[in-house]
């Protein structure tokens, strides 16, 4: 009797251990959620997002690959690997071995040694020996946005089954803070590109501008739908102001604007006829 009751405090005792380290966990997983998601800077949160993974399953090392179209790595964001290291070992790795595997795959994946899996293509001169593996997908939806690959469990032989399930829970909060940076920086972009559109356009208005109001002779300005220049000038829009005095003089320049081509085009003198002098 005293036996099984000594059991049942050990037993009682494990799961209340367990259900602290759980809600530790938990606790750890929500406050690396809010790390992530404070920037919207994406080459940060990517650096972010890899270093909580690690933070989380007492990784040594870790990386984040993004992937383009054709399975071809375009970034690869490392933690556990200093400066001069990264240097050494050379080159970006190109997506093959279990990188390539675990993108193909869109699953978790925990190895206790990763060079025993078939998949396994070895390491590059001068990187670090890495034994135990985990990795998982970052996906949002149907769209993938990279992988996260960890190795070296600090203090344990591998990962355990807890440290799949959390990071596989992590790699959603990550899913959403990468989606809003890529947005937020594709959004950036397009303004940028408004914007400078927007300056070429009113460097080109003030030129013509300034050729209106310097030329000694007509500048006649025509704004049509139709990038083909039509001498009949079929109900076109006008803008002319100039200094000439005869329908002759508006013959020396015409400056039509087709779709925003300037180009310059003499027009005979009977067109000028029917359109009356500024």
């Amino acid at each position: 009797c005293d036996n099984s009751g000594r059991h049942s405090q050990m037993t009682t005792k494990n799961l209340q251990n367990e259900n602290d380290q759980l809600r530790k966990r938990f606790t750890q997983l929500s406050d690396l959620g809010r790390r992530i998601m404070s920037s919207l800077n994406l080459e940060e949160v990517l650096q972010a997002v890899i270093d909580a993974a690690c933070d989380l399953t007492q990784a040594r090392y870790g990386a984040l690959g993004v992937f383009d179209e054709d399975g071809r790595v375009t970034t690869f964001v490392t933690h556990g690997l200093s400066a001069e290291e990264r240097e050494r070992i050379g080159k970006l790795p190109t997506g093959q071995g279990l990188l390539g595997y675990l993108h193909e795959a869109q699953a978790p994946m925990r190895l206790a040694d990763l060079s025993k899996h078939e998949q396994s293509v070895g390491f590059p001169v001068n990187h670090p020996p890495m034994g135990s593996f985990l990795g998982a997908p970052i996906r949002l939806g149907d769209t993938k946005l990279g992988n996260l690959y960890l190795t070296e469990k600090i203090d344990e032989p591998e990962f355990t089954v807890e440290d799949e399930d959390v990071l596989v829970l992590f790699a959603g909060q990550a899913a959403l803070a990468i989606n809003n940076a890529t947005r937020f920086e594709a959004e950036r972009v397009a303004r940028a590109e408004a914007e400078a559109s927007r300056l070429q356009l009113e460097v080109e208005r003030r030129r013509l501008e300034i050729l209106v109001e310097t030329s000694p002779v007509g500048v006649l300005v025509i704004e049509g739908a139709d990038k083909k220049y039509r001498s009949s000038i079929e109900r076109p829009s006008v803008s002319c102001r100039c200094h000439a005095r005869t329908s002759r003089q508006l013959t020396t320049i015409l400056t039509a604007r087709f779709g925003g081509d300037p180009m310059d085009k003499s027009i005979p003198s009977t067109t000028c006829q029917s359109i009356a002098l500024c």
